[in-house]
């Protein structure tokens, strides 16, 4: 499909290129400055599914895109440019590339010039992600380092956030898998680069 998902290489990681699908305009997507980049936040995605889709089990690709889209058409009401986070990991083990790293995002209020932004599908406050999903975060953030070519440090959203911009994100779960997503990410990049 010429106009679908594609293969590419992240830092030297496979992910899934879907930024051609999903156009975004300021204020996301501006320039930022590499060298101002202090880390990256993590996010769970919070979007309701359009009614219909009752069965949502992130299995299926189409399922994974019609997520995608919902995140971004949030993105567009919101005035945020469209999608607001770079990277995207799905329950099923997919890692979306969404927005240009070079890019700001829209994710953290006030933050967006030096953070990147990778989310979960899902909604995190009582329940975690499983280990495929955690895998695919994993990726993201090997793809981003390698991208950037430096150990740029993750916190949850709620750890970055302005104390005039509170949040739950990425969910009142986050203490219980964060550690889990660092053991998962070294996995990765292990397996990666041996």
């Amino acid at each position: 499909m010429v106009n679908g998902p594609r293969s590419l290489l992240l830092g030297g990681v496979e992910v899934v290129d879907v930024r051609h699908m999903f156009p975004t305009g300021a204020p996301a997507a501006r320039s930022r400055e590499e060298r101002l980049l202090a880390g990256v936040a993590i996010h769970h995605d919070g979007v309701i599914m359009a009614p219909g889709d009752q069965d949502y089990s992130g299995t299926t690709l189409n399922e994974d895109l019609g997520r995608l889209g919902a995140i971004y058409q949030r993105g567009v009401s919101q005035g945020w440019g469209g999608m607001p986070y770079h990277l995207v990991a799905s329950p099923n083990g997919r890692c979306f590339y969404c927005l240009d790293l070079g890019w700001f995002g829209a994710h953290v209020a006030g933050r967006n010039d030096e953070l990147l932004g990778v989310s979960l599908m899902g909604n995190f406050m009582y329940s975690q992600p499983g280990d495929p999903q955690l895998c695919a975060a994993g990726r993201a953030l090997v793809g981003i380092w390698g991208w950037s070519g430096r150990l740029v440090r993750f916190k949850g959203h709620r750890e970055w956030a302005l104390p005039q911009y509170p949040t739950s994100c990425p969910g009142d779960t986050w203490w219980t898998w964060q550690n889990r997503l660092l053991v998962l990410t070294v996995a990765v990049a292990r397996l990666l680069f041996p």
